[in-house]
């Protein structure tokens, strides 16, 4: 693994079509990975019910993911015509503790998935 900088300036959002193609990504988990090089494309017309953050290893420890999330929080609070409110994310485990660091918290107290937690943020929480 080659650690990589990552620029502010270099980061994009893009939708994933059908066309195109992911030649390499390792985010250090399996599944993940797999859904980003073979399956995210099947999922095209639900950007917004369900995506991805991941970040590859090779680009970990820059915060990015906390970048990644924050443009996210800042779609639908500056000039926000979805209507959302809330953000939720299906989080495993070992990433529950960045989603606490970025303001999620847990859904529900009594949830006992042994592999993911339900997590939200309140977008009222920016402009209260």
């Amino acid at each position: 693994m080659v650690r990589q900088y990552i620029d502010n300036e270099s980061i994009r959002f893009i939708r994933l079509q059908p066309f195109n193609k992911v030649k390499s990504f390792d985010c250090g988990d399996a599944d993940l990975n797999d859904f980003i090089l073979n399956r995210a494309t099947l999922f095209d017309k639900y950007m917004l019910a369900v995506s991805y953050t991941c970040v590859d290893i090779c680009a970990k420890n820059q915060k990015l993911g906390t970048q990644v999330l924050n443009i996210i929080k800042s779609m639908f609070v500056i000039n926000n015509k979805t209507g959302c409110r809330f953000i939720t994310v299906d989080a495993y485990l070992a990433a529950v503790p960045f989603y606490e660091k970025n303001g999620f918290r847990m859904m529900n107290l009594e949830d006992n998935d042994p592999h993911t937690r339900l997590m939200y943020f309140d977008l009222m929480d920016l402009v209260a």
